[in-house]
């Protein structure tokens, strides 16, 4: 019993850190430097137009740790995901991966309706459990889409962390976790709402989903980005802030 009340004091503890910082950052303005040059003003003024808003900051206080977890998930993604992936690629010929991710894809209509539902947007919700219902009749139990294919019906790809954001939570710091990545003061107090998402599914199975998608492509985006950036883990940061603005603000 004192080791349960111990456990939870810290979870509380820790819960209570993490929330205050979404929200004191919530208010933070953005940080910017005046542009010196014509080339410059040029690069912010496609930032602008391309985001709707001036380049945002996160604060990065665990940057150490962060950078650590960086690496280590790094090290995951080339010597162990991307070389299995390539042997399921192999293996499993694309048809069949394709519709693996359709079925992954389906599982993970309840964190898009739920979500939609606590957004206010009933409209969006309608669509996904209509969504859902077809994919699992004319599509087999979700081995294919039909929805989009046939009825053009969009996926809104929801969770409990944009859901915070609509609702006027701030990213607060920024995080790295192992084997999760980039993540923020507020996706993961959003993480344990999350875990609905079969990519979190037990016994290795997210695991297995994560491998499949890398065999269809995320593998070699993970490349290229790293390949084109002078610091990975700072444009993995800034482009995984700029997504997550993106998703809340659904302008995608």
């Amino acid at each position: 019993m004192r080791r349960f009340s111990r456990n939870l004091g810290l979870f509380v503890t820790v819960s209570c850190i993490l929330f205050y910082s979404s929200a004191v950052l919530a208010e933070e303005p953005p940080v910017t430097e005046e542009p010196t040059t014509e080339i410059e003003q040029d690069w912010t003024d496609f930032q602008d137009e391309y985001t709707g808003e001036a380049a945002t900051r996160i604060g990065d206080p665990l940057r150490g740790m962060n950078r650590t977890f960086y690496h280590f998930n790094d090290i995951m993604m080339v010597w162990f995901i991307t070389p299995v992936s390539e042997v399921w690629g192999f293996i499993l010929p694309q048809f069949a991966r394709f519709r693996i991710q359709d079925l992954v894809d389906n599982l993970g209509f309840p964190r898009r309706f739920l979500n939609t539902l606590f957004q206010g947007r009933p409209g969006r919700a309608g669509i996904e459990l209509s969504r859902f219902v077809v994919n699992c009749s004319l599509g087999l139990g979700g081995l294919w889409d039909p929805s989009t294919k046939l009825f053009k019906w969009p996926q809104y790809d929801e969770d409990f962390d944009q859901t915070l954001g609509v609702w006027g939570m701030g990213q607060g710091i920024f995080l790295t976790w192992p084997m999760i990545g980039p993540s923020s003061a507020r996706a993961t107090l959003a993480l344990p709402l999350d875990i609905i998402s079969p990519y979190y599914a037990p016994f290795g199975l997210g695991m297995v989903f994560k491998i499949n998608d890398a065999s269809l492509g995320e593998a070699d985006d993970y490349k290229t980005l790293k390949k084109m950036s002078i610091d990975p883990y700072l444009a993995f940061r800034d482009l995984y802030v700029q997504s997550r603005l993106k998703k809340v603000h659904n302008r995608e």
